[in-house]
């Protein structure tokens, strides 16, 4: 293989790759860390790139999109949920009236969206 095929290959590789994700998996970027120029990080994935490094940065890709999957039922939970001070408000007259008008609201949340077995 050429080194222009080669580039092309990495490059159409590349292309599937969240380089941001990898980068934090990476430990180049987070919390205390320089930002990370991702044009100059990938322009040396791709000058220094090997078929093993692609094959683990499709791994942390998919373990990634994987862990999003897997915590999607989240993020639609919070959005069905009543705002905190609403809740709060629900428990409080439930005390007051002896109903279970809170309960029964996270209860169609957690049935309406249930959590991934």
């Amino acid at each position: 293989m050429t080194e222009s095929e080669r580039q092309t290959a990495v490059e159409l590789r590349l292309a599937n790759i969240d380089l941001t994700t990898v980068a934090f998996r990476l430990g180049l970027t987070g919390p205390g860390k320089e930002p990370v120029n991702f044009c100059l990080f990938k322009k040396q994935v791709m000058a220094e790139v090997s078929e093993e490094t692609i094959d683990q940065f499709e791994a942390e890709s998919l373990v990634y999109e994987a862990e999003l999957a897997a915590n999607a039922y989240k993020e639609t939970r919070v959005s069905l949920y009543a705002s905190l001070e609403e809740q709060n408000d629900m428990r409080y007259w439930d005390e007051i009236n002896g109903t279970t008008v809170w309960r029964d609201h996270i209860t169609m949340v957690k049935d309406s969206v249930p959590k991934p077995e």
